[in-house]
């Protein structure tokens, strides 16, 4: 303890962090056997890695954190941030058990909504009264929701008090933009923050910026300087998705599925990024309320997968002349509940609360599906065929379709049921559990609903080869729709009569691909509350404005209008 007693402040709080980590890692002891020294070493240096620590002494330097944390204390300067409707006073917290009114008849015991806002209201006076110079702080806007911020109601009295007491009238200034904020400031706070100054500077005199020794000196600056000059311009460049330069083979050899290549007609710089740079979207299941949609889609697909096997099988029997019975619907909701259990283990439902409600109105849905589809294949005395059904992969031969050069496109994949009528003809269904809405342009005329569908062509072509039908045997092709889509069958009739048709919508997607041209495609900029049509386009959920005009401009480019059409400049913000 002398020895301690002796040390200098700094080496008495290493002293201490030490002990802290050695006591923390005894905890340990119990739960394996003995460990190297080396283990202990390192699980040592990481524990102090994280250790929190301080620079200087207490009661000098900055000092981050709420109001609360300031009240008694004296300070040379305040700065409250954020003081503004909706964050100061912060708006209650929703109670879950009992209302405000309710905890108004406990005389106090419990705090009321209106206790809060006066013990917000006494921290902000108490931080104010120790303070010699204060500084508030608002947000003119909320660019996530597009709305603007009004003042603290306290922002006023507080300047009436500042006059009544002889400190001095406050005084009040307006900063445009966090760019104007730099460009104003008298001592930048970081290196980035000055270079931005000098930048801003010399743009406003009329430098170049491309050429400023700024820009030359600092490599990522030196790279976003073209980056930005080419995609402000109208020409089409590599730093909007040309990449015809590279002679890449993106389509390879091997078989592909329908639904990438339909991917790109959907958004071809999303393509590129993820089926040739392979980058997928950032997932965190952990932040799941509920279960995901595509999570929701593949539970119903290998539910009725498991109960149509066993119709396949022989386990049940085949729907007859009034569809399916009720039979078939106890079997249906026993295979849905052994597929919802190997979610659960996967940790792909969300919530327990949720995911109870979940599986009623799944099961709900189900028990509706089969009512539906046992009219359907009552109407066309169909049995079920085949059941997720496996083509292109191992020793089953890919589907084949040709382009219009005669150039066969080869497909695998997955066909979720195929059934044979009672005239021998055949009928593919592929189950969707979201909106029928992007499916209602599909014809009979036109099965890729203006060439942005492939999954029914390929299908159909499948469906042939399983039985050994001739190439223009027609096939009905159809998406057979769950809840959301109303229990409908869209589709069409594939054979001779529409393949023109397919030919042409496979030859404009394998041209575009091949040529390299991979522009970005973004939604029209709009406000959404969480959900995004492409995390390629919109990565940060702040919106696709300033993309959809940068994708405006490459319209004159002869490639891009050929590829997309006049649709994405028809529809720029004003």
């Amino acid at each position: 303890q002398r020895g301690l007693a002796a040390l200098p402040p700094d080496e008495l709080d290493a002293h201490g962090r030490v002990q802290a980590a050695l006591d923390r890692l005894s905890h340990l002891d119990g739960l394996t056997g003995p460990v190297t020294r080396e283990v202990v070493a390192a699980t040592l240096e990481a524990e102090l890695s994280n250790a929190p620590g301080r620079v200087g002494r207490v009661g000098a330097g900055v000092q981050a954190g709420p109001l609360a944390f300031v009240v008694g204390h004296t300070v040379d300067l305040l700065v409250v941030v954020g003081a503004c409707e909706g964050v100061l006073p912060a708006p209650p917290p929703p109670e879950a058990l009992l209302t405000d009114h309710d905890r108004a008849l406990t005389n106090g015991a419990l705090p009321v909504d209106a206790d809060r806002l006066a013990e917000q209201r006494h921290q902000l006076w108490a931080a104010v009264a120790g303070a010699q110079r204060v500084v508030m702080l608002w947000p003119r806007g909320d660019l996530r929701a597009t709305a603007v911020r009004q003042p603290s109601r306290w922002l006023a009295d507080l300047a009436e008090l500042a006059e009544l007491t002889g400190s001095g009238a406050a005084s009040h200034r307006s900063v445009p933009s966090f760019a104007a904020g730099l460009a104003t400031v008298h001592f930048p706070a970081t290196v980035a923050q000055h270079r931005v100054r000098a930048l801003w500077h010399a743009a406003a005199s009329g430098v170049e910026l491309a050429t400023h020794p700024l820009v030359s000196s600092v490599p990522a600056l030196a790279r976003a300087a073209p980056l930005i000059a080419a995609r402000a311009s109208a020409d089409f460049t590599p730093y909007d998705g040309d990449v015809s330069s590279l002679g890449l083979n993106p389509l390879g050899n091997a078989p592909m599925s329908p639904t990438r290549l339909e991917g790109w007609v959907s958004c071809p710089h999303a393509w590129f990024i993820q089926h040739v740079l392979g980058v997928e979207p950032v997932e965190q299941p952990d932040e799941q309320l509920q279960i995901t949609p595509k999570d929701r889609g593949n539970l119903v697909h290998e539910a009725l997968d498991r109960f149509h096997r066993q119709v396949i099988a022989g386990v049940l029997p085949q729907p007859g002349p009034h569809g399916w019975s009720p039979t078939h619907e106890t079997a249906l909701l026993a295979c849905f509940a052994d597929a919802a259990e190997g979610l659960e283990q996967l940790g792909l439902v969300g919530r327990t609360a949720f995911w109870h409600t979940e599986q009623d109105r799944q099961r709900g849905e189900l028990v509706d599906w089969l009512r539906v589809d046992g009219q359907f294949v009552a109407e066309r005395g169909a049995t079920v065929l085949a059941s997720e059904h496996r083509f292109g992969f191992g020793d089953v031969p890919p589907a084949t379709l040709a382009m219009a050069d005669g150039t066969a496109v080869q497909f695998r994949g997955f066909v979720d049921r195929i059934d044979r009528c009672a005239d021998g003809s055949l009928v593919v269904t592929d189950h969707k559990t979201g909106s029928a809405n992007s499916y209602r342009d599909i014809t009979d005329a036109d099965p890729t609903a203006g060439g942005s569908r492939l999954q029914l062509p390929a299908y159909a072509a499948a469906a042939r080869a399983l039985v050994g039908a001739a190439a223009d045997t027609p096939v009905t092709a159809e998406y057979g729709f769950l809840g959301v889509g109303g229990y409908k069958r869209v589709g069409s009739v594939i054979g001779a009569h529409n393949r023109a048709v397919v030919e042409t919508a496979l030859t404009h997607i394998i041209d575009g691909i091949r040529s390299g041209v991979f522009v970005a495609r973004p939604e029209k900029a709009q406000y959404r509350l969480s959900f995004i049509r492409c995390p390629y386009c919109d990565p940060d959920g702040l919106g696709t404005a300033e993309l959809w005009v940068q994708t405006d401009r490459k319209m004159a480019d002869p490639r891009v209008a050929a590829l997309l059409g006049p649709g994405v400049a028809e529809e720029v913000p004003e």
